[in-house]
């Protein structure tokens, strides 16, 4: 009797065991990176022919493309489209102008409850003095933050706290990203007079409407605070719109942040973020303000991202009522 037959049977019902073996753990490993974002590696970009994200919150599929994850400091944003694409959110590192604590420039608070939901597309945050949503977009993820004054003193209206945009937290113990990095000052740029312009080094381009009040609290009346000008010196060319955008090194991806209500722009500090204040003032003892912003992370250029900003903040208010152009914005 021939039994060739019967093991041709039993090898190729082995082969395929192990091939849909294979695609189980393929699948479940597929699934664990999603939900864990700061655990994948980097690796060489191999370059595709990727199409460009709408701007609603999904894709055709009804899924989300960005998504969420907490780390020690704050949270992650991650594309869903290229584990290459994430970025970090500090919040917060400084305080400027007597915000929470008084004097000009005084550490801030980055050890808040954070809570992430479980499909990655919602992030909140609750305290006393600050409480924060953080909700997923195609293009990045929206945010609205609330800060109450539980300090001993008003805070006046160039009152500010200063939130990281980071793609290098080593220190903290997550992976870095120098898809975003900026080592030679050609890629960051802030809004001013003239549209998007480039950050060129570590100077401060404080608000355009605000420069009077600003400068009349420096030491000299001209713009040199003794607390930080040494690292951070006043620029002469001012910031008109909140919002701060960084091109990745291979031109592809596009990061950036934005507040309908801002202070400054500053960054290229040693973690080779973007510095981006949030106007916290003007606030009196037990009031508080509620302020709009966006994290952006998706494919295209520094104009696409320009257009975004313009699109989903001006001609509101930062509540989200509706205003006119402001003098100072572009």
């Amino acid at each position: 009797m021939r039994t060739e037959p019967k093991a041709d049977f039993v090898s190729k019902l082995a082969m395929l065991l192990v091939c849909l073996t294979g695609a189980i753990v393929a699948k479940s490993f597929a699934n664990e990176q999603s939900k864990y974002p700061n655990a994948v590696r980097l690796s060489a970009d191999k370059g595709s022919n990727r199409t460009h994200l709408s701007d609603d919150s999904q894709d055709s599929t009804g899924k989300a493309m960005i998504r969420l994850a907490k780390w020690s400091k704050g949270i992650t944003v991650q594309s869903l489209a290229d584990r290459q694409a994430f970025i970090y959110l500090r919040f917060y590192e400084w305080n400027l102008f007597d915000a929470v604590r008084r004097g000009e420039h005084t550490p801030g608070k980055d050890k808040w409850p954070w809570v992430v939901s479980s499909d990655g597309k919602k992030a909140v945050m609750k305290s006393e003095p600050m409480q924060m949503t953080a909700e997923a977009r195609n293009d990045g993820v929206v945010l609205n933050l609330t800060v109450t004054n539980l300090s001993d003193h008003d805070w006046p209206e160039t009152a500010a706290i200063i939130p990281c945009l980071s793609p290098d937290y080593a220190r903290s113990g997550v992976p870095v990203n120098p898809r975003f990095y900026d080592e030679g000052h050609e890629r960051t740029y802030f809004v001013g007079r003239n549209g998007l312009e480039l950050l060129k080094d570590r100077e401060i381009h404080f608000r355009n409407s605000l420069r009077d009040a600003i400068i009349h609290r420096s030491s000299d009346k001209k713009g040199t605070f003794e607390t930080f000008s040494e690292k951070w010196p006043t620029s002469d060319r001012d910031a008109v719109s909140g919002l701060m955008v960084r091109e990745s090194v291979d031109g592809k991806w596009v990061i950036g942040i934005a507040w309908a209500d801002f202070l400054s722009a500053q960054g290229h500090n040693p973690r080779k973020c973007a510095h981006l204040s949030v106007r916290a003032g003007p606030l009196k003892y037990g009031q508080s303000k509620t302020v709009r912003g966006k994290i952006y992370l998706f494919q295209g250029t520094k104009e696409d991202c320009l257009r975004h900003f313009r699109r989903d903040f001006l001609h509101r208010t930062p509540c989200g009522g509706a205003r006119s152009q402001g003098k100072d914005e572009k």
